[in-house]
């Protein structure tokens, strides 16, 4: 779930920055309601920041193995030629024996 307000990204990973950008005074000063505002949106700024650190491992793996296939498949070209090669080279052999 995404905050709301923008600039709650700023500042959600620390109470008293976050209650100075919303309610214009230091934590301690907040009554019990703001303060549970204020513990609900640092918990949501954490589980979007652990999705998107989830996301960026998701994407990173995937890419990797992306590159990891294309490397399998260039290989096994170059197997098929090498193959294809002394399959050749058999092949001029035994027409000229």
């Amino acid at each position: 779930m995404e905050t709301q307000d923008p600039q709650l990204k700023y500042g959600a990973g620390n109470p008293n920055r976050l209650a100075r950008k919303r309610y214009g005074c230091d934590y301690k000063e907040l009554n019990p309601d703001q303060r549970e505002q204020i513990a609900a949106d640092q918990k949501t700024y954490y589980e979007n920041l652990a999705l998107s650190g989830r996301e960026a491992r998701r994407r990173y793996k995937a890419i990797r193995l992306r590159e990891q296939a294309e490397a399998l498949v260039i290989e096994a070209d170059a197997i098929d030629a090498e193959l294809a090669a002394k399959e050749a080279a058999r092949a001029i052999e035994a027409g000229r024996l």
